[in-house]
């Protein structure tokens, strides 16, 4: 593992403190926050890889976290923990832009294993995104051998299929 950082967002301090410890024990870096206004300063001083987001909070809901982060972050792995919920909230936190939703109590495993599980994902969108980029890379018209009139004949016409795609769609692969 990378020291991946995680932000708690939990105005129980027993509880927050307890995670805390347990996860610098698995190697994580971790920091608290006991409200949203401490959690959004600390998620754009800190960048988090993850923020475990309490709902009931004293100054609003960890809802109001999840979107705000969605708004401008799709990386940052978001993780709703409370004791207040049901299914409704499950599912607008997931609408919200969650990875994933735990109802406490919840075991320090569970935390752990949800956060390797979220973070291995991570590392499998990133691999999968380099090897896109790789294959573009390799990819295209100007890597078509040959310079005879029956190559610039194909090449043009590709550049001109893929220019209609392109007006078509927004964005083409070949």
């Amino acid at each position: 593992m990378m020291n991946r950082l995680v932000l708690i967002v939990e105005d129980e301090a027993l509880l927050a403190r307890n995670v805390k410890t347990y996860l610098e024990r698995r190697d994580y870096k971790v920091a608290i926050a006991d409200s949203l206004r401490t959690a959004l300063t600390h998620y754009q001083e800190l960048q988090p890889d993850a923020v475990l987001i309490d709902q009931n909070l004293p100054d609003g809901v960890g809802m109001d976290l999840i979107r705000k982060i969605r708004a401008g972050d799709r990386a940052t792995k978001l993780v709703m923990i409370t004791a207040h919920g049901n299914v409704e909230t499950a599912v607008e936190a997931m609408k919200a832009g969650a990875n994933d939703y735990l109802t406490k109590p919840v075991g320090l495993d569970e935390i752990a294993l949800l956060l390797e599980k979220l973070f291995a994902q991570t590392q499998l969108e990133n691999s999968l995104s380099y090897f896109r980029v790789k294959e573009e890379r390799r990819s295209g018209i100007e890597r078509i051998l040959g310079n005879s009139p029956a190559i610039q004949a194909l090449k043009t016409r590709l550049g001109l299929i893929l220019d209609a795609e392109r007006a078509a769609s927004g964005k083409v692969s070949v």
